[in-house]
């Protein structure tokens, strides 16, 4: 598989994962929907710069997650990302919004927010330090006082779970 298929590929099979992203940074659906395109763009116009021995997703996420940034700065809003983040972390939807349908519809934060309310105080704590707030596994490992591999298992399992509960709830 060449690259580019690689990236056209990954494009293909991560776009609700890579949308949700740029949705948490931006807060709303159409700026989401920029950054998701605008990121592809730089994807394809690069997609030579890729090695098809790596896993798409973390490659793909940063250029997304870049992106949905440049966008919030750009257009001047201030969102406070850790408010965000506490928000999606400690509230459930109502009954009548986790029966709505798939992850491109606007109940999107709700599908998140139950989603990390299933992760334990200290997943969401390192998620969003690692993701919204933009620490190395090192910086993380200084603040937590714990290890560096200590941090890396966290965030495994936590992605793992989120995966899990966002591919269920997509059904």
């Amino acid at each position: 598989m060449t690259p580019r298929e690689a990236v056209e590929a990954g494009i293909t099979a991560e776009r609700e994962r890579l949308f949700g992203i740029a949705y948490v940074i931006l807060g709303n659906r159409a700026d989401a929907e920029d950054a998701l395109q605008n990121a592809f763009v730089n994807l394809l116009a690069y997609a030579d710069n890729f090695d098809v021995s790596q896993p798409f997703f973390p490659y793909a996420w940063k250029i997304v997650r870049n992106e949905a940034i440049r966008i919030k700065t750009k257009r001047g809003r201030e969102i406070p990302m850790g408010a965000v983040a506490d928000e999606l972390a400690n509230s459930k939807p109502s009954q009548s919004e986790a029966d709505q349908g798939g992850l491109f519809d606007d109940a999107l934060p709700d599908k998140l927010r139950d989603c990390l309310a299933r992760l334990t105080e200290t997943e969401r704590r390192r998620l969003k330090l690692r993701y919204v707030d933009g620490l190395s596994y090192a910086q993380i490992a200084e603040q937590e006082g714990i290890s560096v591999q200590g941090v890396d298992m966290c965030l495994i399992r936590a992605r793992r779970r989120l995966r899990q509960c966002l591919t269920v709830a997509a059904r």
